[in-house]
C-alpha cells in the first residue's frame, strides 16, 4: 500500500521502515501531475485546484481506519485517469 511500510534509507547504515503521508505524498503528487496532464490533453486547459483535488478524492477507497489515520484512503490512479476520458 502506498505510505505504509516504505523502505527508506536511513541515517544509520542500511533502511528503516516507514509508514505515513510524508511516505505517500511522492505518489499523491504524481497522481496530481497526471491529473492536470489529463486535463490539458482532454479539456483544453489546466483544472483549477478544487477540481484537481476533486480528481484525487474521486478514486479512493477506504481502507477501514479512521479518517484521521487514513485520510482518503488508497488511491487508485488507473481508474481516475480513464475517467478523465
Amino acid at each position: 500500500l502506498i505510505g505504509i511500510k516504505v523502505s527508506n534509507p536511513s541515517r544509520k547504515p542500511g533502511y528503516a521502515i516507514l509508514s505515513g503521508t510524508s511516505m505517500a505524498a511522492p505518489h499523491v503528487s504524481e497522481a496530481a501531475v497526471l491529473i492536470i496532464s489529463e486535463s490539458e490533453q482532454d479539456f483544453r486547459r489546466i483544472f483549477t485546484e478544487d477540481e484537481i483535488y476533486a480528481q484525487l478524492v474521486k478514486p479512493t477507497i477506504s481502507l477501514g481506519y479512521n479518517k484521521q489515520e487514513e485520510g482518503n484512503g488508497l488511491l487508485i490512479l488507473m481508474e481516475e485517469c480513464s475517467t478523465l476520458r
